[in-house]
C-alpha cells in the first residue's frame, strides 16, 4: 500500500553540514568564509541527521541513484539558468 503513506526519499547515507557545505562549493565554484560556533548548539538541535529509505526501497523498489553533489550541481544549473532567463529577471 503506498496511498496515505509518508516515504522518506533521500540517500540513506549520514552527511555533515560541513560536507554539505563544501559540496556548495564546489559545484558553485564559489566559497565564502565560514565562522564555525558562532551560533551555540540548543539543546534541541539534531545531533545526527539520517533518513531512513526502507519503506521507499520496499514499497516502491527505489534506490538512490543520484550523488549529493551531482544532485546540487543540477538544482545550481537549474536556478542559475532560470534566474538568467528572460521570466527569472522579472523576479
Amino acid at each position: 500500500m503506498v496511498a496515505g503513506e509518508i516515504i522518506n526519499i533521500a540517500s540513506g547515507t549520514q552527511i555533515s553540514n560541513e560536507a554539505i557545505v563544501a559540496t556548495l562549493f564546489k559545484v558553485t565554484n564559489k566559497s565564502v568564509p565560514i565562522e564555525q560556533g558562532v551560533y551555540p548548539a540548543s539543546s534541541h538541535d539534531a545531533k545526527h541527521w539520517l533518513a531512513d529509505i526502507s519503506k521507499a526501497q520496499c514499497l516502491l523498489g527505489w534506490q538512490p541513484e543520484i550523488t549529493l553533489e551531482k544532485g546540487l550541481g543540477a538544482a545550481f544549473d537549474f536556478w542559475k539558468a532560470y534566474y538568467s532567463s528572460p521570466l527569472g529577471a522579472r523576479l
